[in-house]
């Protein structure tokens, strides 16, 4: 061959070469962005809501502590003065439980709306218990039966809290790495361990053998996934075998792995020879 023509075909390779592994990278670049945005929206996501979460459950003790006290005031000193003020003062907590209890609404989860629902019922009926009970004190009447109900609505407010917090706990936990986020972890930490000389020669011959332009050829993927037949692989681990002189059982064995590995395990093995 002319050394003119021997050095443009070198050339031409070289930038071949550069040109898939430029694909490459910017590939796997922006998949790993898109990835990490994501993970930080849904982070974004459940810091809010845990947010709104604390919020909601601390105006609710807060009106239960106050509510609380109003009972204890009403069964010692039914006549007590201050009563009607703190009655006024603990309306005002109740409104604002259900102002914190909006916000819930809005952020979600959908997973804690019931219990919430639930939080927000009990103080708002502990309240409107003790406020009938202050009435029938006001009459003359001793209001037992509504003290007895607003004892009983503590105890229920205090659970409606438990499982409130539990559910929002259980709705805001990061989610377990699903088995396909474990592959493309593995297949991204492939793709930045192969050589890129090796994935990008890998590539190449996969688009040959399928027709298509290397940019369409997902590393990732195995050889047998992205289309090639079991013909068109044996011919891909022959070339393979020639340049980097693996032994052919090693690459059938690997027919279903991601080229990424491929070239991994092309590179480990040719440094062994």
């Amino acid at each position: 061959m002319d050394p003119g023509v021997a050095a443009l075909l070198g050339a031409l390779l070289a930038l071949i070469g550069t040109t898939i592994t430029a694909v490459l990278t910017s590939w796997s670049a922006h998949r790993q962005t898109r990835a990490q945005a994501l993970v930080q929206h849904e982070q974004r996501q459940r810091e809010q809501q845990e947010e709104a979460h604390a919020t909601f459950l601390a105006t609710a003790a807060q009106s239960r502590d106050e509510l609380g006290d109003l009972l204890r005031l009403l069964r010692s000193q039914p006549s007590h003065p201050r009563i009607g003020q703190q009655l006024e003062q603990a309306r005002s907590h109740v409104r604002a439980v259900h102002h914190a209890g909006a916000t819930v609404a809005l952020k979600g989860p959908p997973e804690v709306l019931e219990a919430r629902h639930h939080v927000e019922s009990g103080v708002a009926m502990f309240f409107a218990s003790l406020a009938a009970a202050h009435d029938e004190i006001a009459v003359g009447a001793t209001g037992s039966e509504y003290l007895r109900s607003c004892a009983r609505q503590q105890l229920q407010l205090r659970g409606a809290m438990e499982q409130f917090a539990h559910a929002a706990r259980l709705a805001t936990a990061p989610p377990p790495a699903t088995v396909e986020d474990q592959v493309n972890r593995a297949e991204r930490t492939a793709i930045e361990a192969a050589d890129g000389a090796t994935l990008s020669w890998l590539v190449g011959m996969t688009a040959d053998l399928l027709h298509e332009a290397p940019q369409q050829v997902d590393p990732t993927e195995s050889p047998l996934s992205l289309g090639l037949d079991s013909i068109q692989y044996m011919q891909l681990t022959r070339a393979a075998k020639e340049q980097f002189e693996v032994p052919l059982e090693e690459l059938w064995d690997l027919r279903s792995a991601s080229l990424a590995r491929i070239a991994n395990h092309l590179e480990e093995s040719h440094r062994s020879v």
